[in-house]
């Protein structure tokens, strides 16, 4: 039971790093996921289905501000949860005593 609450923690570190980095500008946000890219690029055309997409969903969310605003409330909500999540797992392995265990061992 101990180790499937170690990998719900680590699970939502991760979700709740992929969730922050939303909220960094753009150009810092691609940096990071090109930098954390594992397949390799492929340069040719097959694989690019809608080559304008990231601009036509910008342009329609700037269009209509109550969608964009919808939007970042949703991705609030679900930071939000992921950290309660975090927060009630943690709290669980450390009144078993996981925790400290694991730090002094």
């Amino acid at each position: 039971m101990r180790t499937l609450k170690w990998i719900v923690v680590v699970l939502t570190l991760v979700i709740d790093l992929l969730l922050v980095t939303s909220f960094l500008p753009v150009q810092w946000e691609r940096k990071i996921d090109y930098a954390l890219y594992l397949w390799p690029e492929s340069h040719g055309m097959a694989d690019i289905t809608h080559p304008a997409l990231d601009h036509e969903i910008d342009q329609v969310l700037e269009e209509h501000p109550s969608l964009k605003f919808a939007l970042y409330l949703l991705w609030v909500a679900i930071a939000v949860g992921n950290n309660y999540l975090l927060l009630r797992v943690w709290k669980s392995l450390k009144r078993r005593g996981a925790v400290a265990r694991s730090t002094y061992s």
